[in-house]
């Protein structure tokens, strides 16, 4: 699983995210993803070859090789997901989600610009980290980085049409984005966008994909919800299955995000 944060919200000390930090993930996740290959047809022979793909990764072989990359960039991510402890500026914030729960954002680099962009700036406006966007794989493949570098800034640049690698210093909504086939899995997702609550999320080890068969201590529960709709809309959807008073207070957010222009 690759984790791309870039969420931090107002008032943390941390460093201001970049496309520098994004490029050094996806660079060092592409070397040591190159002979992983994801099966895209879902059935039992392709998950255990995914499994089996992505145990390779995690082996202390291939984790070796990126310790001193996971030192160097520490500073300018947010703790991993899913912290057994939260900190006390986190507990702060009593409207986000839990750290036993998760709403993950099915999308692929086919969707329209407009609409990746509309999902950025609302995870944006959450400012909560437990609010993921999901990709299945690489754009293009995982031969080249470049195409998911361009298409995550494209997705991530405020002002649109604004590009670091023309050396200009664009400003980024800060969101969390993953790439993990085994999420898209684990939730039977075969069309994007797709939107999924996801509750009681207790990962043995936290490190790994909660898409790891084995991974999760006890059942989940989820909420998925499928449709080209503004993210306030879907949340909405799922409110009126969970009344959950977090993704109420979500939803009531964005809401006044747009009617207050």
């Amino acid at each position: 699983m690759l984790c791309v944060f870039i969420c931090m919200t107002t008032g943390m000390n941390a460093e201001e995210p970049s496309m520098e930090t994004v490029n050094r993930i996806l660079e060092q996740a592409q070397q040591s993803q190159s002979r992983m290959e994801f099966p895209k047809e879902l059935n039992t022979a392709g998950e255990a070859a995914a499994i089996e793909a992505f145990e390779r990764f995690q082996s202390k072989e291939s984790q070796g090789k990126i310790e001193l990359e996971k030192g160097r960039i520490a500073g300018t991510l947010l703790k991993p997901l899913n912290s057994e402890k939260p900190s006390n500026q986190e507990k702060l914030f009593s409207d986000r989600l839990l750290n036993s729960e998760k709403v993950f954002l099915f999308i692929s680099s086919s969707l329209p610009e407009q609409t990746l962009r509309a999902y950025a700036r609302d995870l944006d406006r959450l400012g909560d980290p437990n609010f993921v966007l999901v990709l299945r794989g690489f754009v293009d493949g995982m031969q080249q980085a470049r195409p998911t570098l361009d298409f995550l800034e494209k997705l991530l640049v405020r002002e649109s049409g604004c590009r670091m690698n023309k050396g200009k210093a664009c400003d980024l909504f800060r969101v969390s984005i993953v790439i993990d086939p085994l999420v898209f899995q684990k939730f039977y997702i075969q069309e994007v966008p797709a939107l999924a609550f996801v509750r009681n999320i207790n990962l043995i080890d936290p490190k790994q994909s909660m898409g790891l068969e084995g991974n999760l201590s006890g059942e989940v529960e989820a909420v998925v919800v499928y449709g080209d709709v503004a993210l306030a809309s879907g949340l909405e959807h799922i409110l009126k299955d969970t009344k959950d008073a977090r993704i109420e207070q979500a939803v009531q957010k964005l809401q006044g995000d747009f009617y207050e222009g």
